[in-house]
């Protein structure tokens, strides 16, 4: 006659005539192997604007351009704008010629009369609050006083070419 007792830790079975008994577990389910999981990723968060970009971004971006650069007094330059492609809503437009004189025109011509180094500078804003600076030096020389043709060089009186005393 057998026998079988339940222990905490698995199964006794025996023989109730030899007294003999055998230990055992009970088959338990293997448990399924854990599944990886990896942490929940939140939204990438936007990324952040530092102020120097925000300026950037609120910036005209151009040159200011001159023809000629440089030359005698007085000298008449064409100023242009180089935006490349901004597009711009009413813009304004300021320009500083640095001899105490000032434009509005979006392509000025300005006469320096008088010799120097002129730092001139350009200022654009436009409706939506957008703005650049950009700025050129222009050399003016002052004007060469003409030369006096020359005239022949006389020979002193008694002398001839030759001659020798």
């Amino acid at each position: 006659m057998r026998w079988r007792t339940k222990l905490s830790a698995g199964w006794l079975f025996g023989c109730m005539v030899c007294g003999l008994g055998v230990a055992g577990k009970a088959a338990q389910p293997t448990p399924a192997p854990p599944v990886e999981q990896t942490p929940k990723q939140s939204p990438s968060p936007l990324p952040t604007i530092s102020e120097a970009d925000l300026e950037l971004l609120n910036k005209i971006l151009f040159w200011v351009e001159a023809e000629p650069d440089m030359g005698e007094a007085p000298l008449k330059v064409k100023f242009t704008l180089d935006l490349e492609g901004e597009e711009l809503k009413k813009p304004r437009f300021h320009w500083d010629f640095g001899d105490a004189t000032t434009s509005k025109e979006r392509e000025p011509v300005h006469v320096f009369k008088r010799p120097g180094e002129y730092k001139v500078s350009c200022r654009i804003d436009d409706v939506d609050g957008r703005w650049g600076r950009d700025e050129i030096t222009i050399f003016v020389d002052p004007k060469e006083p003409p030369v006096p043709p020359t005239a022949p060089k006389k020979e002193p009186e008694g002398e001839k070419k030759g001659e020798t005393q």
